[in-house]
């Protein structure tokens, strides 16, 4: 029974890697045309918990099951790497926490600027959450097929989601006030989704891995379509609030929207692939640190969107729009890194790096 099941799944996980941004798209096209499934979802409280009163919901489930996909692939020896050459790891830290932030915050206050005081704020801080969020366990496929250090970007994707729990109230409470100016944060609520939603699940995961190395390696396709199924899930709920704003805003807006996140996206990557390139020796870790700064947990900003700010509904637009860009821009960076003569088919490529990205580094 257990054979059959991991049978089945691994090439469901393996279909679903492959046509990633395409099934993005369904979800948003399911969440246009039945919104009230969407917002039932949302709503759809499953259990409280005990002696806090804080309620887990199926959105807050939707980024456990992410953390969860992620942490599970973090080694012990992962970190025993990081100890003795730590160069790669702080100059990434060092550009998701000081650099970024800064291009993040300028690209907030363009959109305050372009868009009016209306729409300005929501959108300014929804691009301001995406930069401050953890590294995405998206660029595993990537790093992989452009040869960089799979063991560096678990590092990086574990480490940035444990300080995310102090570094992201700060900086978002600082950041929305140099760029929103009419958003407050409330740094009470962030807190407890990011306690639920990032620390508690990643905490189990690492311990998983180190406890039950072997189990976790057998049923890691499973783990890993949940955290795919997390990524739908929380972009389904998001869609479902926001969609009936977004109708009103009409095209030359959409555009603009559109155009901001892109713009964020390229830079976030220009930059840390140069400040990569020009630190670090290895062109595997600056190409690593490329994806790294370009591709973030953007379900987790999806639900700290829709948790923190539930009157501003648009907040989440950024996150749901970098979600689908990151991909296709990377899959681009990935042409031109490995270049189209060496390269003659990708697709072949990247299906075969993901069928070895589903079992973990």
């Amino acid at each position: 029974m257990t054979t059959s099941l991991q049978r089945a799944v691994a090439p469901v996980n393996r279909m679903v890697h492959e046509r990633f941004v395409l099934m993005l798209a369904v979800t948003v096209g399911i969440a246009a045309l039945w919104p009230s499934l969407a917002l039932a979802m949302k709503g759809l409280r499953l259990c409280s918990v005990p002696g806090t009163g804080w309620v887990f919901d199926a959105p807050t489930l939707s980024v456990c099951l992410i953390m969860l996909s992620a942490s599970t692939q973090c080694r012990v020896r992962d970190f025993a790497a990081l100890a003795r050459a730590p160069r790669p790891f702080l100059v990434g830290v060092g550009l998701l926490y000081v650099l970024l932030p800064l291009v993040g915050c300028l690209a907030a206050r363009i959109a305050g600027t372009l868009l009016g005081a209306q729409l300005g704020p929501q959108i300014a801080t929804g691009l301001t959450l995406v930069v401050l969020m953890p590294v995405g366990m998206g660029a595993n496929v990537w790093v992989r097929l452009a040869k960089g250090n799979a063991s560096l970007l678990v590092t990086l994707v574990t480490l940035t989601s444990a300080l995310s729990l102090v570094l992201t109230p700060i900086y978002l409470s600082v950041l929305t006030g140099l760029s929103a100016g009419h958003v407050d944060v409330p740094v009470a609520t962030l807190v407890r989704q990011l306690v639920l939603a990032v620390i508690c699940p990643m905490l189990i995961g690492l311990v998983l891995r180190a406890r039950c190395e072997a189990w976790v390696h057998r049923w890691q396709a499973l783990i890993s379509l949940g955290g795919s199924l997390g990524v739908f899930l929380a972009l389904f709920a998001n869609m479902g609030v926001a969609l009936p704003r977004l109708r009103e805003l009409g095209l030359p807006t959409l555009a603009l929207l559109v155009l901001l996140v892109l713009g964020l996206n390229l830079l976030n990557g220009l930059l840390s692939y140069g400040a990569g390139r020009a630190l670090l020796r290895s062109s595997e870790d600056a190409a690593t640190i490329c994806f790294a700064g370009a591709m973030r947990s953007n379900g987790t900003a999806l639900l700290i969107g829709l948790k923190c700010f539930p009157m501003f509904p648009l907040v989440t637009i950024p996150a749901a729009l970098y979600l689908v860009v990151q991909h296709l821009v990377a899959r681009q960076v990935v042409r031109l890194m490995v270049g189209r003569a060496r390269a003659p088919s990708l697709a072949a490529r990247l299906s075969s790096v993901q069928a070895v990205a589903l079992v973990g580094p």
